[in-house]
């Protein structure tokens, strides 16, 4: 918890992500527990940088299905469920570019961006170790210390539990509380959240480390 909170009070006050803490080598990283935030080689991508507000629930979105093809008609119904599909599919093209220039502003002019590809009419990020995301590190480490503790490795499951619990800084996408398109995730991790503490507390129980329990 400490690591975390340094983290995440140098982030705040310097815009930088510290080396050595998540996503080892990603150029490009998520955090979507809590307020969602973006980081591109370390630095802190401000909100503003990607000018319209739809803009930036793309991004989000796209985040929380990488290494998964969008259609832009989910992206379209999305964004404006009920406008003319025609009209809506030339937003889409404004509010994607807005996204890939936000990420990437000295892009060249009809060069492909780096993060958010597409083949045809599916969008999709990066699904490599270039790009990170929170979620996606704490459920692995999450099932990983399960898999740990079931086979008797009790230290090493509770290093993995606790760096799994350390990432969980809040709710899943904490700054969309009515979105119907992320609730289903925040439960679910919530519920992970809290399986993962109870783990660790039997762990830590069993090894007489009561008050760590």
């Amino acid at each position: 918890l400490g690591v975390y909170l340094q983290w995440a009070q140098a982030v705040e006050r310097e815009g930088r992500a510290p080396e050595n803490i998540t996503g080892q080598g990603a150029r490009l990283r998520f955090r979507t527990f809590g307020t969602f935030k973006v980081f591109l080689d370390d630095e802190l991508v401000p909100a503003a940088r990607f000018r319209r507000f739809k803009a930036l629930t793309v991004l989000k979105f796209l985040a929380a299905h990488r290494g998964r093809l969008v259609t832009r008609e989910a992206l379209i119904e999305l964004l404006w469920p009920e406008a003319d599909p025609a009209r809506a599919a030339g937003n889409l093209r404004v509010v994607l570019h807005a996204v890939r220039r936000g990420l990437e502003p000295d892009l060249p002019g009809g060069q492909a961006s780096s993060f958010v590809l597409n083949q045809g009419d599916l969008v999709y990020v990066d699904a490599s170790e270039r790009v990170w995301v929170d979620a996606e590190e704490f459920a692995e480490r999450s099932r990983h210390g399960a898999a740990l503790g079931g086979q008797g490795r009790q230290e090493e499951a509770i290093a993995e539990l606790r760096a799994a619990a350390v990432l969980y800084g809040g709710d899943y996408m904490a700054d969309d509380p009515y979105s119907d398109w992320c609730l289903f995730e925040r439960e679910r991790l919530r519920e992970l959240y809290i399986s993962l503490l109870r783990q660790l507390a039997a762990l830590l129980s069993q090894r007489g480390d009561i008050a760590g329990a």
